[in-house]
């Protein structure tokens, strides 16, 4: 099984004053009309994967519910970190889950934040990996 692990933490200190502590940048919708979180979940369509597993806090759940309500995609599960830990727990914790689902899972791990332009170049190297 290939899973996608999604990363959508984060202080929001990288993209001040337009990204917080309550509202991260993978949220807003500055290059379009979708988050980026929502365009990182939107790259995976291509690809032969599981719906993704989410993992956020539980301050950012009801953004991540609602971005993906907005593009009509059902995770296989949002898990909600009770205390924000940083990328590698972040990470464990996620792979301890996919384990625990799926027999011998693959996964792609993807950060929610980032702008990824051309497609084309991310899909040609995932394909190859």
């Amino acid at each position: 099984m290939n899973i996608p692990l999604v990363l959508c933490g984060g202080s929001g200190k990288r993209l001040w004053p337009l990204s917080s502590v309550t509202k991260p940048k993978q949220f807003h919708k500055i290059f379009g009309n979708r988050s980026l979180f929502q365009e990182t979940i939107l790259r995976l369509n291509d690809f032969p994967l599981e719906p993704p597993i989410i993992l956020t806090s539980k301050d950012h759940l009801s953004f991540v519910k609602k971005d993906l309500s907005e593009i009509e995609i059902k995770p296989t599960a949002i898990l909600c970190e009770p205390i924000s830990r940083d990328t590698a727990p972040a990470i464990i914790s996620g792979s301890l889950y996919s384990m625990s689902q799926f027999e011998d899972p693959n996964l792609l791990v993807l950060p929610s934040d980032h702008l990824i332009n051309p497609d084309k170049n991310f899909r040609e190297t995932i394909l190859k990996g």
